[in-house]
């Protein structure tokens, strides 16, 4: 138990047991349609069934398992579609949010802060995985979305992310695909370089290209 919470860096049992489970579904250890038993779970865990239940009933939360009575947990698929719907939504929540409180963006210490979070996911990007790098690019979305101060807004997009990041990383993971490490830093001091400089159009433009950039690489196009 002690190499789990080191690896996964977690305290409580459902959430190591959530970490297990959500890095299989990402690798594609558990396929869509797959059925997951908590039994199975149990038996290779050698734990109690709460933390596993747990674990299990929070992925049910984020759509990624769905809760089968007496049968299971089985694995949500990641439809082409369903992900389209989403990035889609994210894309207007995003463009339309830096459009209505563009006021409140254009301040230098809303700019020190973004300049900051860069700096330090620059530093950690080349030795993270898929899962990692879209973690950082969507805590820089997610801290641009903070300084608007509108928290159903904040937590909309939070579990948007949450799912184009899970869908990204496995197209990832199943294509293999080559990322520009510098790709989302790039887009990201552009947008707040437009910021500072007080440049609505050129930063929402800059915004876009971010996002797309990462869709391309979610469904494995050019």
């Amino acid at each position: 138990m002690g190499k789990l919470k080191t690896k996964y860096g977690t305290t409580s049992l459902k959430q190591q047991y959530h970490a297990i489970l959500l890095d299989r579904i990402i690798h594609c250890v558990y396929k869509s349609y797959d059925i997951i038993t908590i039994n199975s779970l149990v038996t290779e865990f050698k734990v109690s069934k709460s933390p596993i239940r747990e674990a299990l009933l929070e992925l049910c939360d984020e759509g990624l398992l769905k809760s089968i009575p007496k049968y299971g947990y089985e694995v949500v698929p990641f439809h082409e579609e369903q992900v389209k719907n989403i990035f889609t939504f994210r894309r207007l929540l995003e463009i339309s949010a830096m459009d209505e409180y563009w006021t409140i963006l254009s301040n230098q210490e809303a700019v020190n802060e973004l300049n900051s979070l860069i700096n330090d996911c620059e530093t950690q990007r080349k030795e993270a995985d898929p899962l990692d790098r879209w973690k950082q690019t969507a805590t820089f979305h997610l801290s641009l979305a903070s300084i608007y101060k509108n928290d159903y807004l904040y937590l909309q997009l939070e579990r948007s992310l949450r799912l184009l990041g899970i869908a990204y990383a496995r197209s990832a993971w199943i294509h293999v695909n080559p990322i520009n490490e510098k790709l989302g830093e790039q887009c990201h001091r552009d947008i707040v370089e437009y910021i500072e400089n007080n440049d609505k159009n050129k930063a929402i433009t800059a915004l876009k290209l971010d996002m797309d950039n990462y869709m391309k690489i979610t469904f494995n196009r050019q």
